[in-house]
């Protein structure tokens, strides 16, 4: 667990958006923030709890942040975050953003659900924001230019989560709920995103608008998504070995299943059926 800050000098001259530190940490001390004492203001700070149990007060209010919560908060402004009394740890994962379109981002989050909001594990905000921490720890942010398009893609998220989260399963488009229920059900099969929206009878263009504005990833990412989940319950489950996994899971060739397993979860299948920890879900990241 580890913390990592950016500073470049190149980048684009007016950034939409800007990282300034990244990281994950469990605290089982001592742990106080004052956003008044900072000495930066106007960074914008989104940290979502993995385990345990934090709080942050803001103005007088105060908020308990348990699993799966998450506050946005701004340096410069009447807040305070901290390990409390009656919580034995907080583990959490963070980003810290610069910019005018981050500002504007936190600004309608609050205005929308206030300064704290849930976020399952396998949301697309929570998503992309493993993906930042994990290209930060294998040392992949080396430029201004890819620090602003990963904080780009983190505001947009955000962004996006306003309007989904609005939206339960059961208002979705009848024809993106046939997808899902195809996919969970024929994921080995599926030769390609265009066969599947032919079989839904719509095009594949109008079908890949839908189902992204619905579920908020592409229909290709659910489907590597629901294809590594099977991976990993036959990696740890059964004896079989790589090359009938990846045909079980929908790919004929071995070393293509090894390489998309590795993108997606950040070790090899080998390693993960002889690793004793469990890989979560949500560490899995797409491009």
């Amino acid at each position: 667990m580890s913390v990592y800050g950016f500073q470049f000098k190149d980048g684009p001259s007016t950034p939409f958006a800007q990282i300034v530190y990244v990281g994950r940490e469990k605290r089982n001390t001592y742990y106080y923030w004052d956003g008044l004492q900072r000495a930066t203001n106007n960074q914008c700070i989104f940290q979502y709890t993995l385990a345990g149990k934090g709080e942050v007060r803001i103005g007088t209010q105060t908020y308990p942040l348990e699993r799966n919560s998450a506050f946005l908060v701004v340096t410069g402004t009447d807040h305070r975050y901290y390990l409390p009394q009656d919580s034995e740890c907080w583990e959490f994962i963070f980003i810290t953003l610069m910019g005018p379109e981050a500002l504007e981002c936190w600004s309608a989050v609050q205005n929308h659900s206030g300064p704290v909001v849930h976020f399952d594990p396998d949301s697309p905000v929570i998503r992309i924001l493993e993906h930042i921490y994990l290209e930060a720890n294998k040392r992949f942010i080396t430029n201004g230019y890819k620090a602003s398009g990963l904080a780009a893609q983190f505001v947009m998220e955000v962004y996006q989560s306003l309007k989904y989260n609005q939206a339960s399963p059961d208002t979705w488009p009848e024809v993106v709920v046939h997808a899902l229920k195809q996919i969970q059900e024929n994921y080995a099969i599926i030769n390609s995103i265009e066969e599947l929206s032919r079989s839904l009878g719509i095009s594949k263009y109008k079908f890949s608008r839908l189902f992204h504005a619905t579920c908020g990833m592409t229909a290709m990412q659910y489907l590597t998504k629901t294809r590594m989940e099977k991976a990993m319950e036959l990696l740890r489950q059964t004896k079989l070995n790589l090359g009938e996994i990846a045909r079980l899971t929908g790919y004929s060739d071995e070393n293509y299943f090894n390489k998309v397993f590795r993108k997606s979860t950040g070790v090899s299948p080998g390693k993960f059926r002889s690793s004793k920890q469990t890989i979560r879900v949500d560490h899995i990241s797409f491009n």
